[in-house]
């Protein structure tokens, strides 16, 4: 007697039961009508569980989380998975090594959640995706690099609904990583992780600290994230590797120049900083001071321009802050 197994269907691509299958879907057309396609890799377990959603990419040069999924879905059994793994490795595949948003209409994916169907492409990317795949999972994580000048966080917003809040703070602090920070006002607009627990998808963002290409320690920190939230989720065996101690930022802010020039940061990575602080220094061609920058708060440097040019313009941000002390979010172009 011939058993047929359950599938599973996400934009097409059917995965039979104990199953990997991947390929490619579209997403959009170019002005020349070329088709924009998105890789997706779907591993479909044996035995029962949740469905979980993740992806990485939405910045084309952020390659890490791009690796750590590759070697996730390389090493999974299916034949032993409880329930479901939807993977995207990249989801701007129009800027992939070639810059962080989307060439196209030069805008940030990572804002753009839910998308718009009839909007501009990085719109219609976001909205393929969140619809697709993102509103038809029980949980989702957001892969993030920081290019080398990040130090590593977790994140996790926070709705109001108690039962979908404590999921996702829950999987965020299972990652592994010591950061883990709250988002609920306007920082929050856009992105994935966010959009999807409001609707009731328990979600969490994490950020490696990313290097110019790939880096070995990067894609430690998104590969044994992902393990340790599949074993939270009792999707594979074993217990999380936590971390030691869990430090809960209260959101964040970013910290601006008002002056441009060459920017000399006075902190480091990671450093614990009070309000009024000195963050860096801004000095003329001739060497003149033009601005000492301030921290707006109490909280720890999580990322600081130490990794690009260290000429900045006006209003360019030099650092991002995670708080803590609720002072209320600034908004921040992650």
């Amino acid at each position: 007697m011939t058993i047929t197994l359950p599938t599973v269907e996400f934009g097409g691509i059917v995965t039979p039961k104990g199953r990997k299958v991947h390929g490619y879907i579209p997403v959009g057309k170019t002005a020349s009508q070329s088709l924009i396609n998105i890789p997706v890799w779907i591993a479909n377990g044996k035995l029962e569980g949740p469905t979980f959603c993740v992806i990485a990419g939405d910045h084309g040069v952020e390659y890490s989380g791009m690796e750590a999924i590759k070697r996730l879905m390389l090493q999974i059994n299916p034949e032993t998975l409880r329930g479901t793994i939807v993977t995207i490795p990249c989801v701007n595949t129009p800027g992939f090594g070639k810059s962080r948003n989307c060439p196209l209409d030069q805008r940030n994916i990572n804002r753009m959640f839910p998308g718009r169907g009839n909007g501009s492409i990085s719109e219609i990317i976001a909205y393929r995706i969140f619809t697709t795949f993102i509103v038809k999972s029980n949980f989702f994580a957001d892969l993030h690099d920081g290019e080398g000048g990040l130090y590593p966080f977790s994140s996790f917003h926070r709705t109001g609904r108690k039962e979908v809040d404590n999921a996702s703070e829950a999987l965020a602090r299972s990652c592994g990583i010591r950061e883990v920070a709250v988002t609920e006002t306007v920082y929050d607009k856009g992105l994935s992780y966010a959009e999807a627990s409001e609707r009731g998808i328990p979600s969490v963002l994490w950020e490696a600290a990313g290097a110019a290409g790939t880096d070995e320690h990067s894609i430690g920190t998104h590969f044994g994230a992902l393990q340790n939230c599949l074993r939270h989720l009792h999707m594979i065996d074993g217990s999380p590797e936590l971390a030691a101690e869990i430090d809960l930022l209260q959101g964040f802010s970013a910290v601006n120049a008002t002056e441009g020039g060459f920017f000399y940061p006075r902190v480091v990575l990671g450093e614990n900083v009070d309000k009024g602080q000195t963050i860096g220094e801004i000095e003329d061609f001739f060497g003149e001071k033009k601005e000492d920058i301030k921290s707006p708060a109490k909280g720890i440097v999580l990322t600081l321009k130490v990794n690009r040019s260290h000429v900045v313009d006006a209003g360019e941000q030099v650092a991002e802050l995670g708080l803590r002390e609720s002072v209320g979010e600034v908004f921040v172009p992650l």
